[in-house]
């Protein structure tokens, strides 16, 4: 998380928990003031995350357990499900630069894995603003695929599902990971079949340690399939955690966006750019540059 901020060139550390739990009944005030307690006294701030509602946060500053919980669907900025994804799109269209020379994505094909909050905005994104695309999407969900394809058919956009199994293979230009992590691994690898892997999933890799991490990303570019760590760009959400944490009921929406338009481009752009300079994989580049920041380039 600290990496992600570093990114998102936000002024803060970062750092993640887990919480083993039953999953969390919205009604228990013990419960949701608890753990609120334990966010205060950690002096962290977060957002809601897998097995955790977006509905939490608002629980929390209704209730007046935390003001430390931001990104509810009654907050100043609404759930950060749709900026995260937005931000994946703007990056991504700076590594369709990076390799066509031009970001024009019309007549491109995408493989959406996941149709959560993030999955869905991503589809979305690329549907309403990708001329002529087609789009292949999954989810294990199967009733919450058949709703997100009859919406966009009904837009007369060419997007089918394909099944959880078959999305991480199927012959497209763009493979956007935006469920679960750790689905590139030494298996998985040599049978893709895209040019860019670029979506919301975090450790898409399936690593235990940076060095493993960088390794397996060079079996990527091997394959020249162009891909780089998933916290250098999809940190939107961070963003806006961000923004609402240090605004509170002041947050704003334009501020945040131009942010992120600002920031990810920019940074994708760079960083791709300065992996090309050194040879080194984009991965292995963005853990230079923030390495570099926490640490000093000695």
């Amino acid at each position: 998380m600290t990496f992600k901020n570093i990114a998102g060139e936000l002024p803060v550390g970062g750092c993640k928990s887990c919480v083993m739990m039953d999953e969390l009944d919205l009604n228990n005030m013990d419960v949701c003031g608890f753990l609120a307690f334990c966010l205060d006294e950690m002096r962290c701030s977060t957002g809601p995350d897998m097995g955790f509602p977006t509905e939490m946060t608002d629980v929390m500053k209704d209730n007046g357990f935390s003001v430390q919980y931001t990104c509810g669907p009654n907050g100043p900025l609404g759930s950060s499900g749709p900026p995260t994804a937005y931000g994946v799109f703007v990056a991504l269209k700076e590594a369709v630069r990076f390799l066509n020379g031009s970001d024009d994505m019309t007549g491109m094909s995408f493989a959406v894995q996941g149709l959560g909050e993030v999955g869905a905005s991503m589809a979305g994104l690329i549907a309403d603003n990708v001329k002529d695309a087609k789009i292949y999407v999954a989810d294990i969900n199967s009733a919450r695929v058949d709703e997100i394809v009859a919406k966009y058919r009904a837009k007369g956009v060419d997007m089918e599902a394909i099944a959880p199994e078959d999305v991480l293979f199927a012959k497209v230009d763009v493979l956007s990971p935006c469920a679960m992590g750790g689905i590139l691994s030494e298996e998985t690898i040599p049978k893709l079949n895209c040019k860019i892997i670029w979506g919301s999933a975090n450790n898409q890799i399936k690593a235990s340690s940076v060095e493993e991490e960088c390794r397996l990303s060079k079996l990527l570019a091997e394959r020249n399939i162009l891909f780089q760590t998933d916290w250098w760009h999809n940190t939107a959400g961070v963003m806006f955690g961000y923004e609402e944490y240090k605004y509170q009921k002041d947050a704003s929406l334009k501020r945040t966006y131009d942010d992120i338009d600002r920031v990810l481009p920019k940074n994708t752009w760079l960083n791709l750019n300065k992996a090309k300079e050194l040879g080194l994989t984009p991965t292995e580049c963005a853990y230079k540059t923030v390495m570099d920041e926490l640490y000093g380039d000695d």
